[in-house]
């Protein structure tokens, strides 16, 4: 108990005393502080006898909890990237449903997390874009290409149109095999309308020459 980590001291001891009292066995994780000041963490397993004693061991899981930990850092420091990147970012399974969608997608097409994720992404294209997506679609699938481009039009939960440019790429597993896509989404609604305005005064100078 001595080389008990002070802030596991407490709840271990009474895991012990409360296991000891009532003849029950116990499971506990909890970490120790060696001499040189390390600090090691175990899994501790035990079971009551039929003369009283106790018989157990203790396992040193510290590799394995130090890659949870790293991978718990890892997870967090995604999230965050993904919720606040300041373009949309969703992800895609093989047969189109969203399985992911960040705050930015949702605010593009104007539905809420929960409602973006009944949908697929058909579900909220026009449907005039459908063929050049579902093209693109297969040639990264069938791994023609790696990753596609192209602008298309979302329709908004308000039923209004909204440009936008769609980056893909798909995730494969260690035997390459397809997981998941990465779909980024940038709206470029003001850029196109913006085009748009520069061709038809080019029309109307045309016309007039």
């Amino acid at each position: 108990f001595g080389y008990l980590h002070p802030d596991d001291r407490e709840r271990i001891v009474a895991g012990y005393v409360q296991a000891f009292g009532a003849g029950e066995g116990f499971e506990l994780d909890y970490r120790v502080v060696l001499d040189g000041g390390d600090v090691r963490f175990l899994h501790a397993i035990g079971q009551r006898e039929s003369d009283g004693r106790y018989v157990g061991t203790v396992q040193d899981v510290t590799p394995a909890r130090r890659v949870e930990d790293a991978l718990r850092d890892a997870e967090e420091r995604f999230r965050g990237a993904f919720d606040e990147a300041p373009i949309g970012i969703g992800l895609v399974d093989l047969r189109g449903n969203w399985l992911r969608v960040n705050r930015t997608l949702c605010e593009i097409v104007g539905y809420n997390e929960q409602e973006l994720l009944q949908r697929t992404f058909l579900d909220i294209t026009h449907p005039e874009d459908h063929h050049a997506e579902l093209e693109s679609v297969r040639q990264i699938l069938d791994g023609d290409i790696r990753t596609y481009q192209l602008e298309k039009r979302y329709i908004t939960r308000s039923g209004s149109l909204v440009w936008v440019s769609v980056s893909v790429s798909v995730v494969r597993n260690s035997a390459g095999e397809p997981m998941h896509f990465i779909r980024q989404i940038e709206d470029i609604t003001e850029r196109k309308r913006a085009e748009e305005r520069q061709n038809l005064l080019a029309r109307e100078v045309d016309h007039r020459a």
